[in-house]
């Protein structure tokens, strides 16, 4: 299994002073279809350093929320550290992701436009 498409997307949130990054994952096998109950691990930097996991829904798909960054922190950078699955193993030699706004592993979200 690996990661087929990863997006990033932001908003404000409040009265401007704070943003959110949520960032969307897809997980498939090797053939392709969705992977349901993968734990994604997942680690972030920027505006908010940690550690998130999610885990897929019946469509391969989790989403990490990332609240509360600063207005002036102008990237989150998030990263795929592993995905665990019951009897699937992760290969991420073969993430990938069809925008290419991503690597299928890392992507950097950008503070949303000035409100």
């Amino acid at each position: 299994m690996h990661v087929s498409d990863l997006d990033g997307d932001s908003q404000w949130v409040g009265h401007g002073f704070k943003w959110t990054a949520d960032v969307t994952i897809t997980v498939v096998d090797g053939s392709g279809a969705a992977v349901a109950n993968a734990t994604v691990e997942d680690s972030l930097s920027g505006g908010f350093d940690g550690a998130a996991t999610c885990v897929t829904d019946a469509s391969g798909i989790c989403t990490v929320t990332i609240d509360k960054i600063r207005s002036r922190d102008t990237t989150v950078s998030f990263a795929v550290n592993k995905i665990i699955h019951d009897s699937l193993t992760y290969r991420s030699d073969d993430n990938n992701d069809p925008e290419g706004d991503s690597n299928g592993a890392n992507i950097t979200v950008n503070r949303p436009p000035t409100p």
